[in-house]
């Protein structure tokens, strides 16, 4: 089942479902472009009787991503700044204080100039890194 609900994107789990499926789905729901757009699933909802399981396959599959710089091509590539890290330590933070269990984890990556290697990717002057700046002059005269 898919729903649009305006950047509040659930994932539901049946206990009917095919279970490999189902968690298939999940990763790519929640992990592409990194969790940054409105489509990215950021609840889940696993029916009782499968809940474990769903849980425990998530957090195996999770811990199988590969996690880096975008130019090396990674599972899930770096956040779009500092301030969306801090964010995401914060929803971390607050889950574990109301009773969360974290199952798996990885460094958080940031795309920006300190930690990238390459310049200053995202921001407005990425492109400098990979232009030529040629001076034309021509007399129209």
């Amino acid at each position: 089942m898919v729903l649009e609900l305006g950047g509040h994107a659930p994932f539901i789990v049946f206990a009917d479902a095919d279970m490999e499926r189902a968690v298939d789905c999940a990763i790519s729901a929640k992990f592409a472009t990194s969790g940054q757009d409105c489509l990215g699933a950021n609840r889940f909802y696993i029916e009782r009787p499968v809940y474990e399981e769903c849980c425990k396959r998530f957090a195996e599959k999770t811990a199988q991503l590969t996690v880096g710089r975008g130019i090396d091509d990674p599972d899930v590539g770096p956040l779009m700044n500092a301030k969306a890290i801090e964010r995401q330590i914060e929803h971390v933070d607050d889950a574990k204080e109301k009773g969360a269990i974290v199952l798996t984890g990885a460094p958080i990556p940031f795309g920006g100039m300190k930690q990238s290697g390459v310049g200053r990717e995202g921001a407005r002057l990425g492109m400098e890194e990979f232009t030529e700046i040629k001076y034309v002059c021509r007399n129209y005269g």
